[in-house]
């Protein structure tokens, strides 16, 4: 059986995903201040790059040292985190990625806290 990238779509999939959800972020004030000084385009081509990673891509891999350094100093809250992956959830939901599937992919995001979570 193939990955979760490949059963869901691949890469058209998981742009929508990404734009999805920082439409969701962006539209949240207190998400909103961590992406204030950040070109856009930019963050969405690395979220691609994590979603893909996250959905098991063939070849995939996302670097602990990338996401830590991107989030050093954006002093991000648990409470964000956590709202950061109810949205996500709401868009996997949305884009009718099955329970079982989802859950890997927010354990994978969950295990990344510890570098994203600066309080």
């Amino acid at each position: 059986m193939g990955s979760m990238f490949d059963k869901y779509g691949g890469v058209d999939t998981v742009k929508i995903i990404v734009e999805n959800f920082y439409g969701e972020m962006l539209s949240r004030p207190n998400l909103r201040r961590y992406f204030s000084d950040t070109p856009m385009d930019k963050l969405a081509m690395h979220q691609v790059e994590f979603i893909a990673y996250a959905l098991g891509k063939p070849k995939a891999f996302y670097a602990d040292e990338k996401l830590l350094a991107a989030h050093q100093k954006l002093r991000i809250t648990d409470a964000s985190f956590n709202q950061t992956k109810d949205i996500l959830e709401d868009v996997l939901i949305d884009m009718h990625v099955e329970p079982v599937d989802r859950k890997d992919i927010l354990d994978i995001i969950e295990g990344k806290r510890r570098l994203i979570v600066r309080q």
